[in-house]
């Protein structure tokens, strides 16, 4: 849940934030330090005595992104400043909406007369003004009468200070704020960790387990995409759907079992052809060694039971070859074989973003290619096809998500030096290099 608190200056936004982050543990951001920090950085020509209207039009489209950021993160956070549109409510869409409370703070004009002399006094009480020197009577009147004045005109609510400094965010309201945030909690049994990559592109991760696999969901004007399921071992379809509320797509990099373990919730999928046997019950591993690999390592979640584990096997509603496009309304994703770790194993593509999804082709640590169905000679022209692109952002798998396109050259070079020293073949060995290894 965001709370957003404005109004004219001087009517306590600040104290009030800090109450409630004193009271609910609610974290809050300032925009006014965000300012500092983006002028005092460089990153901007505005000064602290800029324009209002100038310094918001700035700060504001970035303090829309953060908090869009924040509630499709789940997270609670108090947002305070003079740097909140009128018309704010314009710059998110339903879903947004509901998760914003806002408060504009106002002083009547007896109450400024009444009291200067007490908001003179505690205008320090939260931050340490280096110059308050504005702060006259008839400009905290003038500033306070433009506000009261716009929230009628933009018919927005607002709290009046009139009588006494009285207003708070009652303990119902954060009750029921919170509820809502356990529920969500509840149901995702914090198996899955959710990141962000921007508005529309989400990182759905599983650390619980050693393999600590990523699937990511891209979410277009008609359709979702969902590159891979997971492990199986937690209901990714709950999860997903908190996260859109269009048609969704999966697509697997390929049919090993930590990439469709949720492909059961998902009628609608796409898989290349070299592996649809791996679909029709001739996955070259069996469901005991499968079921081994889902307990190894792993912290489980309270009430699985291994046993009722199943490998998925299902029928796609799409048969995937190179460079297909998957069109999800306002993206396109291109599909790219690349072979080596399995036979049908894709990476997705995204042009015009610069995302490129590696599956198991690309990640840090020890890459597999040493199982019977891998093929380290096509593993290498798979790493030289993606190291050509013009890759802006690497999403792998598994592991660290700290991770630059520069990596994609190091490893085709690496493969490549291998293949000149005559290694570049099953049971040679493991190499390392540094941040990443293959095991031959």
């Amino acid at each position: 849940m965001i709370i957003l608190i404005t109004g004219a200056s001087h009517t306590g936004k600040t104290a009030l934030a800090q109450k409630l982050l004193e009271k609910y543990k609610y974290p809050y951001l300032s925009i006014d330090h965000l300012k500092m920090g983006l002028i005092r950085s460089g990153n901007t020509e505005l000064t602290p005595v800029s324009a209002e209207s100038a310094l918001t039009d700035y700060l504001w489209p970035i303090v829309t992104e953060i908090i869009k950021t924040a509630i499709e993160n789940k997270q609670n956070l108090i947002v305070e400043g003079c740097y909140i549109p009128f018309d704010w409510s314009k710059d998110f869409e339903p879903k947004y909406l509901d998760n914003i409370k806002y408060y504009c703070l106002v002083m009547s004009d007896k109450y400024i007369k009444n009291h200067f002399d007490y908001i003179k006094k505690y205008a320090c009480v939260i931050e340490d003004r280096i110059d308050d020197a504005g702060c006259t009577l008839e400009a905290v009147r003038r500033d306070n009468a433009e506000v009261l004045r716009q929230c009628q005109n933009y018919k927005i609510d607002y709290l009046l200070i009139d009588e006494d400094y009285w207003f708070d965010i009652t303990e119902d309201e954060i009750n029921d704020i919170n509820k809502g945030i356990e529920e969500i909690h509840k149901r995702m049994d914090h198996w899955f960790t959710i990141d962000r990559v921007d508005s529309e592109t989400i990182i759905i991760s599983e650390y619980r387990h050693w393999e600590e696999t990523h699937c990511y969901l891209l979410n277009g004007k008609e359709k979702s995409l969902l590159i891979d399921t997971g492990l199986g071992i937690s209901d990714i379809y709950d999860v997903v759907r908190e996260l859109t509320d269009k048609p969704i797509v999966a697509v697997a990099t390929h049919v090993h079992w930590d990439h469709i373990g949720g492909h059961k919730y998902f009628p609608e999928f796409y898989a290349h052809k070299e592996e649809l046997e791996w679909l029709d019950g001739k996955f070259p591993l069996t469901i005991e060694t499968v079921k081994e690999m889902v307990v190894d390592r792993c912290d489980l979640p309270d009430g699985f039971n291994v046993d009722d584990y199943v490998l998925f096997q299902g029928t796609p509603t799409r048969v995937l070859n190179d460079h297909d496009v998957i069109d999800i309304g306002g993206r396109e994703i291109e599909v790219l074989h690349t072979p080596g770790h399995s036979p049908g194993h894709l990476c997705f593509w995204e042009k015009n973003k610069g995302y490129l999804f590696t599956g198991d082709l690309v990640y840090k640590d020890i890459l597999f290619a040493y199982y019977p169905s891998t093929d380290p000679e096509a593993y290498l022209t798979s790493l030289e096809k993606v190291a050509a692109l013009p890759v802006k952002k690497v999403f792998p798998a598994h592991h660290s998500l700290d991770i630059q396109p520069e990596i994609l050259i190091r490893m085709a070079n690496a493969f490549r030096q291998l293949k000149e020293d005559g290694k570049l073949h099953h049971g040679s060995g493991t190499y390392h290099y540094g941040d990443w290894g293959v095991w031959l």
